[in-house]
C-alpha cells in the first residue's frame, strides 16, 4: 500500500539508506535507496574524495559549475565534459565512477565541448 509505504518512509531521517523489498509480476527485488536530495549526495561523494578536483560540476556531472583554480589549466565555467581519460561522461554517475579511485597528483585529461568545438585539457588533480 503506497501510503503506508510513505507514512513509514516519511519518518526515516534523510540521508539514510534504507533496504526495500519489491514484488513485481511473481519476482522478488531487493532494493537500497538514498532517502534525500541527490544534489547533496553527489557534492558529498565528491567532497570525500582523497584529491581536490580544481572545479565544480553541476550535479549531471557533465557540465563545469564554477570558475576556479582550474581555469589556469584552460577550464572554463559552462564547459560540458564529454569524457575524462578517453571515458565517456553522460552522467554525474559516468564522472564519478571515472574519478574513482584517483589521489592528489594523478594526471587527468578532459575532453569538453566549449562553445560547439572540442578540446583536450590535461593536469594534475591538486591536495585537499
Amino acid at each position: 500500500n503506497a501510503n503506508r509505504f510513505h507514512g513509514v518512509v516519511g519518518n526515516w531521517p534523510q540521508g539514510e539508506t534504507i533496504a526495500v523489498k519489491v514484488r513485481r509480476q511473481g519476482k522478488v527485488w531487493d532494493l537500497r535507496v538514498f532517502l534525500g536530495d541527490p544534489a547533496a549526495i553527489r557534492q558529498r561523494e565528491a567532497s570525500s574524495w582523497p584529491f581536490d578536483l580544481g572545479f565544480a560540476v553541476d550535479t549531471d556531472g557533465k557540465r563545469v559549475r564554477v570558475e576556479s583554480a582550474a581555469e589556469k589549466t584552460g577550464l572554463k565555467a559552462g564547459d560540458e565534459i564529454q569524457a575524462v581519460d578517453d571515458r565517456p561522461v553522460g552522467s554525474w554517475e559516468d564522472f564519478r565512477d571515472a574519478m574513482r579511485g584517483r589521489k592528489a597528483g594523478d594526471p587527468i585529461r578532459l575532453t569538453v565541448i566549449r562553445e560547439g568545438k572540442r578540446r583536450e585539457l590535461t593536469w594534475e588533480l591538486g591536495k585537499r
